[in-house]
């Protein structure tokens, strides 16, 4: 579970690895390399806030799910769902400023599962979102339970992150290009 846990929150940008406050920057991943990485747009309005557009990284975990962070479509102070959410999605795609229309999929509100969560810990910040017809890529592959699965988790262990993050601190906004970056797991702790 731990690594299932660990490779959600580095997909939605949420892991930082020892001695760095941010992943930022990578390479540009190869074209098919993350078949079943998913970009997602997230746009919302709040009478506080007013309108608001935001993206997020996310995996194919079904054929019609993708699991991304909770943060995305979450609002921790009133614990609800941000209001009026509309979310775009492509998937299958490495580049994501004109994606083919096959791509593209659509959601809101009522197909967001929000999993339970602790707002102090980044660890359980997980949503899932149903997809509005099911995508013919594969889903990420999970490893199970066991010795495999248990040493692919272990701390030092090498991990890719991708995802459609900034590539620099000033950047100012997000690569159109799924990007990674080899980073340590760290321990729970």
């Amino acid at each position: 579970m731990r690594r299932f846990v660990v490779l959600t929150a580095l997909l939605a940008g949420l892991a930082f690895p020892a001695g760095s406050a941010a992943i930022i920057g990578g390479s540009v991943s190869p074209p098919g390399a993350w078949p079943w990485a998913g970009f997602v747009d997230v746009k919302f309005s709040d009478p506080r806030l007013g309108a608001f557009l935001g993206s997020c990284t996310g995996s194919l975990i079904g054929d019609r799910w993708v699991l991304t962070a909770q943060h995305c479509v979450m609002d921790y102070e009133s614990g609800q769902l941000l209001p009026n959410l509309e979310l775009r999605l492509v998937i299958g795609v490495s580049n994501v400023k004109d994606p083919p229309p096959g791509n593209v999929y659509f959601a809101d509100a009522s197909d967001v599962v929000s999993l339970p969560s602790d707002p102090s810990s980044l660890g359980s910040d997980m949503a899932a979102v149903r997809l509005d017809r099911p995508a013919p890529e594969k889903a990420i592959p999970i490893p199970g339970s066991g010795q495999d699965a248990a040493a692919a988790s272990s701390p030092g262990t090498t991990s890719t992150v991708i995802g459609w993050g900034v590539m620099d601190e000033n950047a100012p906004g997000i690569s159109y290009d799924l990007r990674q970056v080899q980073v340590p797991l760290v321990a729970d702790s």
